[in-house]
C-alpha cells in the first residue's frame, strides 16, 4: 500500500527540538520505504528548511495558505497536501501535527484496518476537550477510496453557515477537521475513533496518548489554553450573567482575562515539564504515562 504522511510545519525556533523528535519517532515506528512525508512549511528557520528539503523521505510541497486564523491556515495547507498525495497515487493519507507522532510499530496497519472498518476514516476524537463530532488531524488515517467518494476540505470557507444545523445539533465548535466531520455527518457515516488512553494524566489535554498509537503534546506551537477548561471553569460560570450588561461587561471581561492568564501560566509550567522529560528520554516518559 502506497502511504503518505501529511504534516504542516509551523516551527518556532524554540520548537525545533519537537520537530526532530517528531521525525525521529515517525522513522522509528514506520516501515522504511513504505511511506513519504508530504510537508508544507508555514514557518521555520533556514536550517530546518534545509533539513526538510534534504531528507529523502520528505516531499516538501508548495501550498497557498494565507489566513490569519491558525486552524484555517493549517487546514488549507493540509487539504492541499492530501490532494497532492492522492494525485500521486497514494492509497492512504495519515495526518500528524508537528507535536504529534506514533508510539507503536504497527500504528500504520492498525489505523488502516480501523479506517477500512468504518467507511475509510480513522482519527483521534478529543472528547476531553468538549468535541462531540470532530475527527482531529493530530492523528488520522484517511483512505483514498473515501475521498474519491466524498471529497472534502479540512476547514472549508463558510462552513459555519453551511453546517449551522450540524454544529448546533452536536454543539460542536469549528476547528481543524470540521470539514471532514461535516461530510461524514451529511452522508450518515461515522469514523473509527481513537480516544485518549493515558493511564497517567498530567493535564486533561496536554501530553495525550490516543488509542495507545499516537502521542500528542497538544501545545506545541500555540498558546497553552484550551476550550474546555475555559468553558467549564467555575469562575467563568459565576460571572456569565454579567456578560453584555451595561457597565458590568467590563468587569466580566477583566475577570475572564485574569482566569485565562492564570490557566496559561499554569499550563506553561506543565508544558515545560513535559518538554524536559521528552528531551531527556522520550520513550521512558511515554512509557510512564501510557
Amino acid at each position: 500500500m502506497k502511504r503518505a504522511i501529511l504534516c504542516v510545519y509551523y516551527v518556532p525556533d524554540d520548537m525545533e527540538w519537537m520537530l526532530s523528535l517528531h521525525l525521529k519517532q515517525i522513522r522509528k515506528h514506520s516501515p522504511s520505504g513504505t511511506y513519504k512525508i508530504y510537508a508544507a512549511i508555514i514557518k521555520c528557520s533556514s536550517s530546518v528548511n534545509q533539513i526538510l528539503h534534504a531528507s529523502p523521505d520528505i516531499k516538501v510541497c508548495e501550498v497557498e495558505a494565507e489566513n490569519s486564523h491558525p486552524s484555517k491556515q493549517h487546514s488549507m495547507a493540509l487539504t492541499q497536501l492530501m490532494d497532492r498525495a492522492f494525485r500521486d497515487g497514494c492509497e492512504v493519507a495519515f495526518t500528524l501535527d508537528v507535536d504529534s507522532f506514533p508510539i507503536r510499530d504497527d500504528w500504520m496497519t492498525s489505523m488502516e484496518t480501523k479506517a477500512a472498518e468504518r467507511q475509510g476514516v480513522c482519527a483521534v476524537h478529543r472528547k476531553e476537550n468538549g468535541d462531540s463530532f470532530l475527527p482531529h488531524p493530530c492523528g488520522a488515517a484517511i483512505l483514498s477510496t473515501f475521498v474519491d467518494k466524498y471529497p472534502f476540505e479540512f476547514y472549508p470557507e463558510g462552513i459555519e453557515d453551511k453546517a449551522k444545523h450540524f454544529l448546533s445539533k452536536y454543539n460542536q465548535r469549528p476547528d481543524s477537521g470540521i470539514g471532514l466531520a461535516y461530510v461524514l455527518w451529511e452522508n450518515e457515516h461515522s469514523w473509527s475513533e481513537i480516544l485518549r488512553s493515558n493511564h497517567v494524566d498530567l493535564h486533561y489535554m496536554i501530553a495525550g496518548i490516543y488509542g495507545d498509537l499516537i502521542f500528542h503534546l497538544g501545545a506545541g506551537s500555540r498558546r497553552p489554553i484550551f476550550f474546555q477548561e475555559m468553558r467549564c471553569n467555575r469562575i467563568i460560570h459565576l460571572i456569565a450573567p454579567l456578560k453584555g450588561k451595561p457597565l458590568l461587561w467590563r468587569f466580566h471581561s477583566l475577570i475572564e482575562r485574569c482566569v485565562e492568564e492564570y490557566l496559561v501560566r499554569r499550563n506553561r509550567k506543565i508544558v515545560k515539564s513535559v518538554m524536559r522529560k521528552l528531551t531527556n528520554n522520550a520513550d521512558a516518559f511515554i512509557e510512564s504515562i501510557r
